[in-house]
């Protein structure tokens, strides 16, 4: 079974200065050919505000080069103020939203949205409920074998529901209460100071023989490396 395919960006995961993120949004619009583009915060609802003031300017200088934008929620909702985050975004009529986190699901019940990666979709009844809410767009997780993609790629062609898969980058591997990099430094999770932003590509973690194992990158681990693009 053939299937058309499109090319994504997903949301950036780092802590980059607002500026420029906002001017590597511009150079996607200007030289890249690409169909969607997902913005938003999803590691940390901390650094959330710091790009908010940028966003309709990204997506309007995206939408002019004909790039489909959608909004990404955080992967993880521990307090109310990430609550509040993705509510607020949530009830924006005027944006797609991609859910990151089950707490979304609840605002976005009856309107059309995308899954993200983070939300586990395993098997075809996980899809049918999500598409029976109004998902119409899902990301697998990338750790899905290649037989579970045919047989959930056959269950989104029956419900009208588009799949996306991850093909090249760091592949996001774990999630976790405590912020790795506040740790690292001797910080606590709330009094952090933002010293994520001092690793732009994500602190390296090395096993005891010396062999780069890991990326920290706030809230989340990620797999540093890639030996090749997968599909």
């Amino acid at each position: 079974m053939s299937y058309s395919s499109k090319l994504t960006i997903g949301p950036i995961l780092f802590h980059w200065p607002a500026e420029q993120k906002r001017d590597f949004y511009f150079r996607i619009a200007d030289e890249v050919q690409v169909d969607t583009v997902y913005i938003g915060e999803v590691i940390c609802g901390k650094r959330a505000p710091y790009f908010e003031q940028h966003y309709e300017e990204v997506a309007e200088r995206l939408s002019a080069a004909g790039i489909d934008v959608v909004y990404s929620t955080l992967s993880e909702v521990m307090i109310r103020n990430d609550r509040q985050i993705v509510a607020k975004m949530c009830a924006d009529e005027s944006i797609e939203i991609e859910a990151n986190d089950a707490s979304a699901l609840q605002h976005l019940v009856g309107k059309k949205h995308s899954i993200g990666p983070f939300l586990n979709v395993y098997n075809e009844w996980t899809m049918s409920h999500l598409a029976h809410n109004g998902a119409t767009h899902i990301t697998l997780p990338p750790e899905l074998p290649g037989e579970a993609m045919d047989t959930l790629g056959d269950k989104s062609k029956e419900l009208g529901v588009t799949l996306e898969v991850q093909v090249y980058g760091r592949i996001p591997l774990a999630l976790s209460a405590r912020c790795y990099h506040a740790r690292a430094h001797d910080r606590v999770k709330d009094n952090c100071q933002f010293v994520c932003e001092e690793d732009p590509d994500g602190l390296n973690l090395s096993t005891l023989a010396g062999e780069p194992f890991l990326t920290v990158n706030g809230h989340s681990d990620l797999i540093p490396y890639l030996p090749e693009p997968y599909a």
